[in-house]
């Protein structure tokens, strides 16, 4: 091989590796990963102890625990016991003619039931529910003198939109607002006759308490 042969193989020798630098690919740049899923807000407590303040108007006191299921589930039980007020109307004979008199007597009452939410914005804590309440209701006029009936019985039931808040310290707030169907028998202090009665009626619930 001639001189100049070597001489000009030299040089594509020495030429190659910075030719290869300037061609070579420069290497992909990854597109960062993408961020982890944001985890639920789990809610800071588990169980609510709530009364009903309207309730004691008559007075009966109602007091309901809701227990948390997970985040945006719960269940809860009703009881209350009380007096609902009845006003009576007497009509006596006497020589100078027919007088009445109206008095009012308590007869007692008591009522046990429960509902489930969903909470369809929010948690436990504080959110929007969608939920169903279920109530037993029993009056009974034993120990009165009233007559017109001995006992009166229904069952409520119906569906409900609500709101619940729980400050950091504890204090609960929830009102609820829908409707329920209620079926109701009475039975006279005889038993020699009964009536019953189904109609839709408004459902409101105004609750305070506390939670844990």
């Amino acid at each position: 091989m001639h001189p100049r042969s070597f001489a000009a193989l030299a040089l594509v020798v020495l030429a190659a590796p910075s030719a290869l630098a300037q061609t070579a690919p420069e290497p992909a740049t990854l597109p960062p990963p993408p961020p982890p899923p944001a985890a639920p807000i789990e809610p800071h407590h588990v169980v609510s102890v709530t009364f009903s303040p309207i309730h004691l108007l008559l007075p009966i006191v109602e007091v309901a625990g809701e227990f948390a299921l997970n985040e945006k589930m719960s269940v809860a039980g009703i009881v209350g016991f009380g007096s609902v007020p009845i006003e009576t109307t007497t009509i006596t004979s006497s020589a100078s003619g027919l007088s009445s008199s109206t008095k009012t007597e308590h007869l007692s009452a008591w009522e046990v039931g429960g509902h489930f939410n969903y909470y369809v914005v929010g948690n436990f804590d504080h959110g929007m529910q969608l939920g169903v309440e279920a109530l037993y209701l029993k009056v009974d006029a034993a120990g009165t003198t009233y007559r017109s009936a001995a006992s009166a019985s229904g069952f409520a039931v119906g569906p409900y939109v609500g709101y619940k808040l729980i400050t950091g310290v504890g204090f609960t707030f929830e009102a609820n607002l829908g409707a329920q169907y209620v079926a109701a028998r009475a039975q006279t202090t005889d038993g020699t006759s009964s009536a019953s009665d189904s109609k839709w009626i408004p459902l409101l619930n105004l609750n305070v308490g506390w939670s844990f």
